[in-house]
Order: structure tokens, then C-alpha cells, then sequence
């Protein structure tokens, strides 16, 4: 199975940040964790190849998730998008480029069910040739 070896995570809430990526770099992640989506957005930025999956919170200050995975997708055409929110979120509002590789995740979520959603991405990814091992 391919795996998206390097995640980006964004949240603003610093304690559930932390928890994400310590469950994601146990199960043989490399994450690299930001609280500010504009900090995110410059690093992503600086090498957009470098990430095959980002994990962002859509409610955050200075920028939404929602606008992060869309200037995002405009860095890279292969970036595959988890949102995360305590609201549903109707995902047909964003374009159909962005839709096809975005997901989302209703909080509050076990552990157990981010795994499966990040794991539901790299199939998918496998199966569109997206990210391979040789590629990280």
C-alpha cells in the first residue's frame, strides 16, 4: 500500500495538535505539525512536492481550513486534504479539482477513525498512481 509518508497537520488548538501527531508518527508517520494556517500555507508553499496528505481543522483564525485546502490544492495537484471540524461541512461547495482529493472527518473522532480515513486516502491514492514510496 502506498503511504503518505510526510502529513502536514494544522490546528490551532495546540493540545489535540500534539495529540495527532504523536498517534500519526507512532503508526510510521513523518508529520510535521503547525497551530497557524499561515505558517502552514508558507512552509507547504516553500516545497509543495514535500507533502502527499495535509490534516487541517477547518475552524481556525487568520485562515479557515476551508481557504487553506484551496490556495493548497492551487500549490499542488496531488495534496490530498483531510478536514477535521466539530461542524458538518458540505464538501460540493468546493470545486470539483479540490473534491476529488479532499476528506473529511466529523470531531469529536477516535483515533482509530483517523487512522481508517488516512488509510481510506492512500488506497485511493494507490489506486491513482499518486505517491509513491520512491517519491518520499
Amino acid at each position: 500500500m502506498v503511504k503518505p509518508r510526510r502529513v502536514l497537520l494544522v490546528d490551532d488548538e495546540a493540545p489535540l495538535l500534539r495529540l495527532v501527531e504523536n498517534f500519526l508518527t507512532r503508526n510510521g508517520y513523518e508529520t510535521e505539525a503547525f497551530d497557524q494556517p499561515l505558517d502552514a500555507l508558507a512552509h507547504f508553499g516553500a516545497d509543495p512536492q514535500r507533502f502527499q496528505l495535509v490534516i487541517a481543522d477547518v475552524t481556525m483564525p487568520e485562515l479557515s481550513g476551508v481557504e487553506l485546502v484551496k490556495r493548497l490544492a492551487e500549490l499542488s495537484a496531488d495534496v490530498h486534504m483531510l478536514l477535521l471540524s466539530g461542524l458538518p461541512l458540505n464538501v460540493e461547495r468546493f470545486p470539483e479539482s479540490v473534491r476529488r482529493r479532499l476528506d473529511f472527518l466529523q470531531k469529536p473522532f477516535l483515533p482509530r477513525m483517523l487512522l481508517d480515513s488516512v488509510r481510506q486516502i492512500e488506497e485511493r491514492m494507490a489506486r491513482n498512481g499518486h505517491a509513491s514510496e520512491s517519491a518520499c
